[in-house]
């Protein structure tokens, strides 16, 4: 499957410091304009099922697996034990959630170990993936991923870094052109839960002024 590649233009190195610091900005506003729903890392064993379980029904839904390749409703691995699962809430259901696997000194990340690459700056990307939304929102769609994007972003800017990874399908990636968010793809497509999927990496520069411009009409 053929998909346009545009990446991002080249910068100075003082560009994706304040490209950084804007998008910190705007995630804070895009985390309030989400409301009623509230995200924040799952805590407790609880809340972290709760996010394994909004998995499972998205797997399930999208036709990636058959219910009976995960006998307790849930979707989990032993990385997760390691990983932190950003949840978004709505009267204390789960509705969406996304992981995020920081880097570790000595290990590779699930994405370049899958697709054989290393992404600079080596061993200072975080990765994001097991992206999903529940159906069951007062909360518009690209909305609520915008919002999930953004307190993820705020929970890997806590712990130092500014580069994101993952892999995402040419579907999602359409999806996040749409509302102003650029990725660089890092290398050809992989069948991952039965679709193709690209390697990407993603920084404050990829964020578009149509993400601004969005921003903007949610302000209003």
């Amino acid at each position: 499957m053929s998909l346009d590649v545009r990446l991002s233009r080249s910068i100075a190195p003082g560009d994706e410091v304040d490209a950084a610091m804007r998008l910190d900005r705007a995630s804070d506003v895009y985390l309030q304009r989400v409301s009623p729903i509230i995200l924040h890392v799952a805590e407790t064993e609880a809340e972290r099922r709760d996010a394994f379980s909004l998995r499972y029904e998205a797997i399930v839904d999208q036709g990636w697996e058959r219910p009976e390749a995960f006998p307790e409703g849930i979707e989990r691995e032993e990385l997760d034990d390691h990983a932190t699962h950003v949840v978004g809430w709505l009267n204390g259901q789960a509705v969406a959630n996304t992981r995020v696997i920081l880097p570790q000194p000595g290990r590779l990340l699930p994405v370049e170990r899958d697709f054989g690459i290393r992404i600079e700056p080596f061993g200072s990307v975080a990765e994001l993936d097991r992206t999903c939304t529940s159906r069951q929102t007062v909360v518009r769609a690209d909305t609520l991923l915008l919002a999930l994007v953004s307190a993820c972003w705020q929970e890997v800017r806590r712990a130092g870094f500014s580069t994101i990874t993952g892999r995402l399908s040419p579907g999602m990636l359409r999806l996040y052109r749409a509302v102003g968010i650029e990725h660089d793809i890092l290398g050809p497509a992989q069948v991952s839960w039965n679709e193709e999927r690209y390697p990407v990496r993603f920084s404050a520069t990829n964020a578009t002024e149509r993400f601004y411009d969005r921003l903007e009409r949610l302000s209003r």
